[in-house]
């Protein structure tokens, strides 16, 4: 089959090659004068370089194919083993966190959508008092970029505050969350079922 592909890609060459040949414009006859300037002395030329490569190129990708293949096979099981590994020493990190119940864990879901709630408020407010008081019909762009400017302070303010309030309160939510420990514990299962179900390649 590889010696099949091989001939099939060097006649698409070939093609090409003659296809190229017989549209472009001839070169002035003091450039290259060297190079053969007739199609059937390139036809012949590609035809034999086409015999000559076809065998060696067919040797060499039957010798490599399996080589490849051994190699797909063993980044993908180091890929599996390296994720597996990293999920169980964070599914030991969790176990040292104290547990939730289901009321705590919705308390602090609740929790987490308080505080976006709350800040994407208080930026629809600062905007708002940014650009009502000066707002007038047909504003242009840089207008409303100008009177934006007194506002920045404030909406960094509270993107810093969402940041380090929201991203505290869902750390200690997946932490601490039955649901995140189900969920590592069933990714554990299927990474080692994936590698019990990898088999290396067979050389035929």
């Amino acid at each position: 089959m590889e010696n099949h592909m091989g001939h099939s890609c060097a006649f698409a060459g070939l093609a090409w090659f003659l296809q190229q040949a017989g549209s472009g414009t001839p070169a002035p006859a003091q450039a290259h004068s060297w190079l053969p300037t007739d199609l059937g002395t390139w036809g012949f030329i590609l035809a034999l370089a086409t015999l000559l490569l076809a065998i060696p190129l067919g040797i060499a990708a039957t010798l490599l194919a399996p080589k490849v293949k051994l190699w797909w096979f063993l980044r993908s099981v180091k890929g599996s083993a390296s994720q597996l590994v990293s999920l169980a020493k964070y599914r030991e990190r969790l176990e040292k966190e104290p547990q939730f119940t289901l009321a705590e864990t919705y308390i602090f879901a609740l929790q987490f959508r308080v505080i976006v709630v709350c800040h994407f408020l208080a930026y629809l407010i600062v905007l708002a008092i940014a650009l009502i008081p000066k707002w007038h019909h047909h504003m242009t762009l840089k207008e409303d970029w100008v009177n934006t400017i007194p506002a920045l302070p404030f909406v960094l303010l509270i993107l810093f505050s969402a940041a380090y309030l929201g991203g505290e309160s869902l750390d200690r939510l997946r932490r601490s969350s039955p649901k995140q420990r189900e969920k590592v514990a069933r990714q554990i299962v299927t990474l080692v079922e994936e590698l019990k179900n990898k088999k290396p390649p067979q050389n035929n």
